[in-house]
């Protein structure tokens, strides 16, 4: 017989076809015979591509079906039709559809996460190699950069100097003549005063020059209130102060480093004579603060005071005094006034070294006058004790200091 499916021709006992594994138990021979005559002129026509395509399952098929022939045996098996066997041929052919889908999608599968670890390897590689390499030599040259760039500027900088010209700047002040001799008689007195102008902006001239100009206007207002009648104290001297009459401030030593004015005031209670005192102030060009005499020529205050004595002692001599001044005290002693420049003390610097100017009385009586007299040189010490005058830096001097010393 013939089997219906393929067409191929098997034997009348087989209980399946061996071609393309249909079962045929429950099939009569001449059921299958009569079948098969129809199918074998039909196997004849298919084409060899199809029975070649039908055989690659014939083994696959062959043992599913002997597999469900021998588990569904039963005493008095019913016939198999042909809708029956079809059935079967395309749960087995869906099977093996998806079976070839798996057996393409599982390599697929492996492939990709075989791919996701190897690129987290090279990202992981590429972050270490940022991390550990790259990044610590960008940090390096980043500071290269910078430390290569800030070298210029600071070279620039020091380079660079500020130039400090000298202007001579004047107050007019209306100072009462004589309120008890001369009534109502006033007159204008020029008072004198240094400032600095600076070549580029700059905080320092501007602090040295409020610290000049601010206390001359404070005594200056004063006097411009002072009355010029003979009335009460209170009106002729207003604070409790004498009234100062002329105020002259001089530059006595400039170079790239200091500032050294020297302040003559002179203020009167219209008696027989007024009062004239001489202070000094030294001012830092880098910085606008005041220094002490002390330490810009490098000596204790003791020190200094013994060599204040030693010079002035034979001036006092000479004037016949026994003792002299409490230079010590004096050294020490500060102007708290509010008209007098902060930092004045009772020395001034010249081009030859430290001054004082002897106080009234002190070499004598008021007629004995007053002597400047060198306390401490730059470098000759023989001229200590010698009288000398006072040192003017002139109008438009200028000086350059280099701000990075």
């Amino acid at each position: 017989m013939f089997c219906p499916k393929c067409g191929s021709k098997i034997s009348d006992d087989a209980r399946y076809c061996t071609e393309c594994g249909l079962p045929l138990e429950g099939l009569s021979g001449k059921t299958a015979a009569k079948e098969g005559s129809g199918a074998e002129p039909l196997a004849r026509e298919s084409s060899s591509a199809e029975v070649m395509l039908e055989s690659a399952n014939t083994e696959t098929d062959s043992a599913i079906g002997s597999a469900n022939v021998e588990s569904t045996a039963e005493p008095s098996p019913k016939p198999v039709s042909k809708t029956a066997g079809s059935g079967h041929s395309q749960m087995y052919n869906l099977f093996m559809q998806r079976c070839q889908v798996g057996n393409r999608l599982v390599p697929q599968f492996a492939i990709m996460i075989a791919a996701f670890i190897a690129a987290a390897g090279i990202a992981y590689a590429a972050f270490m190699l940022y991390k550990n390499v790259i990044e610590p030599n960008l940090q390096q040259q980043s500071v290269q950069q910078e430390q290569a760039t800030e070298r210029p500027k600071k070279d620039e900088r020091a380079a660079e100097k500020v130039v400090y010209t000298l202007e001579a700047k004047s107050l007019t002040v209306s100072a009462p003549v004589d309120p008890m001799l001369n009534q109502g008689e006033r007159t204008d007195m020029e008072w004198s005063y240094p400032q600095l102008k600076s070549s580029a902006k700059d905080d320092v001239a501007d602090k040295i020059n409020k610290a000049i100009l601010e206390p001359l206007q404070i005594d200056a207002e004063r006097t411009n209130r002072a009355s010029d009648n003979e009335q009460s104290d209170a009106e002729l001297y207003p604070d409790g102060e004498f009234p100062c009459i002329s105020r002259n401030v001089t530059v006595t030593y400039m170079d790239e480093n200091y500032f050294c004015i020297r302040d003559e005031r002179y203020s009167t209670g219209w008696g027989p004579h007024g009062d004239t005192y001489v202070t000094g102030v030294i001012f830092d060009l880098h910085t606008g603060d005041t220094v002490s005499p002390q330490d810009m020529f490098g000596i204790d205050t003791e020190d200094l005071a013994s060599s204040m004595s030693s010079a002035v002692w034979p001036y006092l001599t000479e004037m016949g005094r026994e003792y002299p001044s409490d230079y010590n005290s004096m050294l020490m002693r500060s102007n708290s006034s509010d008209y007098s420049i902060k930092g004045s003390t009772c020395l001034y610097v010249t081009s030859k070294g430290l001054v004082y100017r002897t106080e009234d009385y002190e070499l004598g009586s008021f007629a004995d006058g007053n002597c400047e007299i060198l306390v401490a040189s730059w470098d000759d010490g023989s001229q200590v004790g010698s009288e000398v005058t006072p040192d003017e830096v002139k109008d438009g001097t200028t000086v350059k200091v280099d701000k990075e010393d």
